[in-house]
């Protein structure tokens, strides 16, 4: 261990004495997560500019066996980055930059700070985009959608940003800079000396290990064609079944479509009253749906709609003022939320068990909390869905444990779409939702035996077994 004094000389001695934070009134901001729900205090922070000083930075930190979490954008709602343990935050904030573009091969190479909205400025004027976009673009970066195998709306048609991750290069928790490290052929690094399998295995638990098992610095990620002719639909169903079938449908049938969400009435309520209006379809759930093509796809979706039996009411819009204005019943349900209190779970299931999941649910809530009421909402096409609970906070624990209980069940898992984090490490202590592959633990192992690297974020996103509550 060290003292505050000696640790922020050391690292002000590689990034730059400016450059490493240690007041209270300053490091506030680096201290709680998005949600203002999970606050901790950071030993200092620093922010390294290069992937070099990164390097030199954690470097440092282990020769000291100092703690440390990685920031992006600190756009995350589990706080998978906060530092509640006294750790040092490591800011990835000026290591930011495009540094090329193949617009041929439909590859961008960037580094780890660079928020979405940057990339996809760069990419929009080559006619690309990057598949996954998020609401929080211009905060979010891409060394932290790498880190969480970030979704969002898109996910349906491109998947995760695991997907779109061809190289990284990485900096392990003992502070060693390995370059090269081939995502989707899974190939070893082109470092020198490098053990073959240990980095085969890491190219296959980057996306998604929360930090786990060392810091992204840069990525080349592969682009998609930009794709401007959209049409939307919001529509209306009686039952949250409905809505599900509509979706499994719309898979099936439409080759254009790009998202699809689940609205369901208590949600469409609450975003009407912030907003003063009134909800535009009546229904038990809305169902939202965009189809992106070349030239409009339009009629594809009407045409679709109208063999549809699941529907009570539809509207249909393509300029995009008016799809905005759909998209407003879906994108305002956080905030409107918000003034309402309460906490939320977000989660993943097959997309046949979400109607079973909610009844699930509510009839717990009902049990453990009377009185209290269950909003759902989320990535309808892929099964992630927002579970927010208002009037349960003194039974808070309990709740989520129902609903994790409910989850593994149906087979699905508690990760969602915003991964564990610290928020939910108590339900992956109880066994509740996937247990790390064993490689990821093995190479956890291997690359941080002290636990240093976001040591309070107990699980790895990959392919493992269910664990049952």
């Amino acid at each position: 261990m060290t003292g505050p004094r000696a640790l922020g000389t050391a690292l002000g001695s590689i990034v730059g004495a400016g450059d490493v934070l240690s007041d209270v009134q300053t490091t506030a901001a680096f201290s709680s997560d998005a949600t203002g729900t999970w606050r901790g205090s950071a030993r200092c922070v620093v922010l390294p500019a290069t992937a070099d000083e990164l390097a030199a930075v954690v470097t440092e930190l282990a020769s000291r066996d100092v703690a440390y979490v990685v920031q992006g954008g600190n756009t995350g709602l589990v706080a998978g980055a906060t530092p509640l343990g006294g750790e040092v935050v490591v800011s990835t904030r000026r290591l930011s930059g495009v540094d090329s573009l193949d617009a041929p091969r439909r590859e961008m190479r960037v580094r780890a700070g660079t928020p979405l909205a940057e990339v996809q400025r760069v990419a929009a004027a080559a006619g690309l985009e990057l598949a996954v976009d998020l609401a929080a673009r211009d905060a979010a970066t891409i060394g932290g959608l790498v880190a969480t195998d970030a979704a969002g709306a898109r996910s349906l048609r491109h998947g995760r940003m695991g997907a779109q991750l061809l190289e990284v290069d990485v900096v392990l928790p003992e502070g060693v800079l390995v370059r090269g490290l081939e995502v989707q052929s899974r190939a070893a690094t082109r470092a020198t000396g490098a053990d073959r399998g240990r980095y085969e295995n890491l190219a296959r638990f980057v996306a998604g290990s929360e930090g786990t098992l060392g810091t992204v610095t840069s990525a080349r990620v592969r682009l998609v064609p930009r794709l401007d002719a959209r049409a939307t639909a919001l529509v209306a169903v009686a039952r949250v079944a409905d809505a599900v079938e509509l979706a499994a449908r719309a898979r099936r049938s439409l080759t254009s479509l790009d998202a699809m969400e689940l609205v369901e009435s208590d949600a469409v309520e609450l975003v009407a009253e912030a907003a003063a209006s009134h909800p535009p379809l009546a229904g038990t759930a809305l169902v939202l749906l965009e189809c992106a093509a070349a030239v409009s796809p339009r009629r594809e979706l009407a045409s679709f709609l109208e063999d549809v039996d699941e529907v009570r009411g539809v509207l249909v819009a393509t300029d995009a003022t008016a799809r905005a204005q759909l998209w407003s019943w879906r994108r305002d349900v956080p905030a409107a939320l918000a003034s309402v209190g309460g906490h939320a779970l977000d989660v993943g299931v097959p997309l046949a068990r979400v109607p079973e999941l909610l009844v699930r649910v509510r009839a717990a809530l009902a049990a453990l909390v009377p009185g209290s009421r269950l909003v759902a909402f989320g990535r309808l096409g892929v099964g992630a869905l927002h579970l927010h609970v208002v009037g349960a906070a003194a039974g808070r624990t309990a709740v989520d444990a129902a609903i994790a209980r409910a989850v593994v069940e149906l087979g699905g898992d508690v990760a969602g779409e915003h991964g564990v984090g610290r928020a939910k490490a108590v339900l992956l202590e109880r066994g509740c939702g996937e247990a790390p592959p064993e490689p990821a633990r093995e190479l956890k192992a291997v690359l941080d035996p002290r636990n240093l690297a976001n040591p309070g974020v107990p699980a790895l996103r990959g392919g493992a077994g269910r664990r049952r509550c």
